[in-house]
């Protein structure tokens, strides 16, 4: 795992790099993130050449990392591992050292050998006593430190020399502006679809790191992680799963994809702003995104629309999750959408964000309670309220739109949150269209 002592310290740099330079000595690298990011995720992927998983405990209960981390591992030499926020960082009212969801947590929890990434900007010596409360407070001794953000080779030796200083190891450092170039949106990372020459810069970070770390200590000493059977859920009958990809539908978990597959549906991706689904599916599930960054492209796809009303009347099942609930309402920012549910959004400037529960009714992906993850700038006036949604300080409020073969709302749901939740939504839209 690549962990750090905050965000922007440099662990997704430092990780793309790793990745790359691992693979260009011949390894197959999986990846995986922490938390309930998106953006990261695709970044690891891009630079694996395969799917990245979530290892997320609130998404996917106790034993949803292990079983998450067993489908990054499928066919790997060499499992990266890009922790979230601050090593000690989880979801709220958690133990310090021991926070739910947190790097730290599941680093315990899976066996993983940490290297902490800390930015050494303004500091020197200090570097070491942060190296070591974190391993204090955590429980964990890391692998090695990576120091970033280096201005000199005289700043690199105090940085160094603090490390030392309290018995930890550093496993090289890399100077200031060698890993520059992520730009960042929002709170995350852009997609490496959108960054300007990314493939050059993945090769000049590869190098960078093989350069400026011991990458052969570092493979020594990794560790054997536990991993725990994936329990892919095979359902009785088949589905056709048309999925929105593409710039404006990219925030989706690669693991629903996994399973969804696994359980017997045959996915059929789309691209909103160039496509239509399939219209045999019999589900049609949309992610979420940026669809408010493409109003010029989304107000001449009349055809999507029309393709989604069409899909509705005949009783296709719609799943849409934030940015894809904003397709399926009346308007996004005074742009007429599909028009199927009686909603007007707006852009707000500040993010809803957090981890959540829902309470939801019978549909697509049946009821009881599931947790989720929300993350949008969008507010929507008209919205339903079917969906009984709480946070993690026990505030409750509701949100959208739930049916037999509805459920739209601003959540994005994790299918590994049960190992047969997948099974279970392709038998039910399956049936729902017999």
């Amino acid at each position: 795992m690549v962990a750090g002592a905050r965000s922007g310290g440099g662990k997704t740099a430092v990780s793309l790099g790793l990745v790359a330079a691992l693979r260009r000595r011949g390894l197959r690298v999986g990846v995986a993130k922490v938390g309930p990011d998106y953006l990261d995720p695709r970044l690891l992927g891009w630079a694996a050449g395969r799917p990245a998983m979530n290892l997320d405990e609130y998404l996917t209960g106790p034993q949803g990392p292990a079983r998450s981390l067993a489908l990054a591992a499928r066919g790997a030499d060499v499992v990266i591992v890009e922790g979230v926020m601050g090593f000690l960082d989880g979801a709220p009212g958690s133990t310090s050292g021991n926070a739910v969801a947190s790097s730290a947590r599941i680093a315990r929890s899976l066996g993983l050998s940490v290297v902490l990434v800390l930015d050494a900007r303004s500091s020197g010596q200090t570097l070491g006593a942060v190296a070591l409360g974190l391993s204090v407070a955590s429980g964990i001794r890391p692998l090695g430190v990576v120091v970033n953000r280096v201005r000199s080779e005289r700043h690199a030796a105090l940085a160094m020399e603090g490390v030392g200083s309290v018995g930890l190891e550093v496993l090289g450092w890399i100077g200031e502006g060698e890993l520059a170039g992520l730009e960042r949106r929002h709170l995350g990372l852009v997609d490496p679809a959108e960054l300007p020459g990314a493939r050059g810069w993945l090769e000049r970070a590869a190098a960078t790191v093989a350069r400026r770390l011991d990458l052969q200590a570092l493979l020594a000493r990794a560790s054997h992680p536990r991993l725990a059977d994936a329990e892919l859920f095979v359902s009785r009958t088949r589905a056709t799963v048309a999925i929105s990809v593409g710039p404006s539908a990219r925030f989706r978990y690669e693991e629903n994809l996994l399973r969804l597959e696994a359980a017997g549906a045959e996915l059929a991706p789309f691209d909103p702003l160039s496509d239509v689904p399939d219209p045999s599916a019999q589900l049609v599930w949309l992610h979420g995104g940026y669809p408010e960054r493409f109003l010029d492209e989304l107000r001449q796809r009349r055809p999507l629309f029309h393709a989604l009303r069409a899909a509705w009347r005949r009783g296709t099942t719609l799943v849409a999750e934030c940015g894809g609930y904003a397709l399926l309402a009346r308007s996004l920012e005074g742009t007429p959408m599909a028009g199927i549910l009686p909603v007007e959004m707006r852009l707000a400037d500040r993010p809803v964000l957090g981890y959540r529960r829902a309470a939801l009714v019978d549909g697509p992906l049946g009821h009881g309670s599931l947790p989720a993850h929300e993350f949008h700038y969008l507010r929507a006036a008209g919205d339903g309220g079917a969906i009984e949604v709480t946070d993690g300080l026990g505030r409750s409020w509701a949100q959208g739109f739930a049916s037999e073969r509805l459920l739209a709302s601003f959540l994005h749901l994790h299918l590994g949150a049960r190992p047969t939740l997948a099974a279970e939504v392709v038998e039910r839209v399956a049936h729902a269209r017999a």
